[in-house]
């Protein structure tokens, strides 16, 4: 029966069929597609979500998922009643019907999601297929340590990948496939995290701009409108302006700040010249930003570039996609391009990578560093949407001394 809400495992629209042995189709009780995959020689069907709300998306991860079922290296796979990802779709279905129900407020879903099945450090990305019988307190220690060597990880994200990999496992222990939970050790809060910025004159020299070599070579990137995958659109000037905006906005590049902004969101404003940026669902709520002047011209740019998209609702990036994960894994794509081909895809002095984020790093450090420590550190807090306690633990201490500091220090507010 199609559609029926009584039954949350009824199916949620037709079945697609993609080719013969392969088909997509949804139920009510997940949002995610699930792949029908036909294994003619054991005469059975293997079912797996596809993780992809999309149903484009959900056709390309099928034909994956079937790929690597029937790879040679494939031959032995753990029955899917015990693999982790079978008990994390468990979990990420209690957490749509504790959110639907009101026991748990609509946050438990993205929280769920996020930590469940991000493409980084996903707690299925890692562990899905594994047996869950065999997962021990090593496996997870492994898991955390390989995600510390790869990019910074604060303690926040930590805690949760903590809690859902434990509330997988607890769903497993009252299934009956395993008898006792792993440990999943706290993080050593000795050990605290740092933000990757791309390093700027006065820091280092002028040859050694590692900011200015960004912006040079997504300029000429753009110039030459490089297409480096079919399924991206060649680099352009659009991904130049969007790494001034981060550095002169003060935003985040997530689906809820960047990316969800609007032309009725921004207004031009004087004394000084800058925009002033509603943030309407950001990572820490609601905020209005100031930014920079120079976030005027670039924004009057991005309004020029789409004429035909110039009203209030509009989004100022990418609007033709009203999806607003596509216009994120575009600009994430290109810019790991332009990295690749800048040579800046890691930090030269600490070995960590470089992502979109590097750029807001970049803005706070600018900040702290060219206003020579006069900046009021709770206005740039608040600006931001962060504490003061986040820049004194994530960009204060990882500033190198310099002349203008010693100037500060020595002024005593005479100057």
């Amino acid at each position: 029966m199609v559609g029926n809400s009584k039954n949350p495992n009824a199916l949620d629209g037709k079945i697609i069929i993609i080719r013969r042995g392969l088909a997509i189709y949804k139920v009510n009780a997940s949002p995610f597609y699930f792949a029908r995959i036909r294994d003619s020689i054991n005469k059975r069907n293997i079912v797996r979500s596809t993780k992809e709300i999309s149903r484009i998306e959900a056709r390309r991860a099928a034909e994956e998922l079937c790929a690597s079922i029937f790879s040679p290296g494939s031959t032995i796979i753990t029955p899917e009643k015990y693999q982790f990802a079978h008990f994390a779709d468990q979990v990420m279905k209690q957490a749509i019907r504790d959110a639907e129900t009101g026991v748990r407020a609509q946050t438990i879903v993205s929280d769920t999601k996020y930590c469940l099945y991000n493409d980084e450090y996903g707690l299925v990305h890692h562990f899905g297929k594994m047996d869950v019988r065999q997962i021990q307190t090593k496996d997870f220690v492994a898991f955390y340590r390989q995600l510390i060597e790869r990019k910074s990880l604060s303690a926040p994200v930590h805690n949760k990948l903590r809690i859902w990999f434990r509330k997988v496992m607890r769903f497993a222990l009252q299934d009956g496939a395993i008898g006792t939970i792993p440990e999943a050790p706290k993080l050593d809060k000795t050990k605290p995290t740092t933000r990757t910025f791309f390093r700027f004159h006065p820091l280092v020299s002028k040859e050694n701009d590692d900011y200015k070599k960004l912006l040079r070579v997504a300029k000429e990137c753009a110039i030459q409108r490089i297409k480096f995958h079919a399924n991206i659109p060649p680099i352009t000037d659009e991904l130049y302006d969007a790494i001034l905006l981060l550095n002169h906005g003060f935003l985040r590049p997530t689906e809820s700040e960047l990316y969800a902004l609007r032309h009725s969101d921004i207004t031009f404003a004087e004394n000084p010249s800058r925009l002033i940026i509603t943030v309407r669902k950001g990572k820490t709520g609601y905020r209005v930003i100031d930014t920079m002047k120079d976030a005027v011209d670039v924004y009057k740019r991005m309004k020029k570039r789409y004429p035909n998209y110039t009203k209030p609702d509009d989004y100022i990036l990418f609007p033709q996609f009203l999806k607003r994960k596509t216009p994120k894994q575009i600009l994430m794509a290109q810019f790991d391009y332009v990295l690749r081909k800048a040579e800046l895809k890691q930090d030269r002095y600490t070995g960590h990578k470089h992502s979109l984020y590097s750029i807001r790093h970049t803005c706070m450090c600018m900040r702290l560093v060219l206003s020579k420590g006069r900046i009021n550190l709770y206005a740039l807090a608040r600006n931001a949407g962060t504490s003061v306690e986040m820049l004194e633990k994530h960009y204060l201490k990882n500033l190198p001394n310099s002349a203008d500091l010693a100037r500060n220090i020595q002024s005593f507010g005479d100057d």
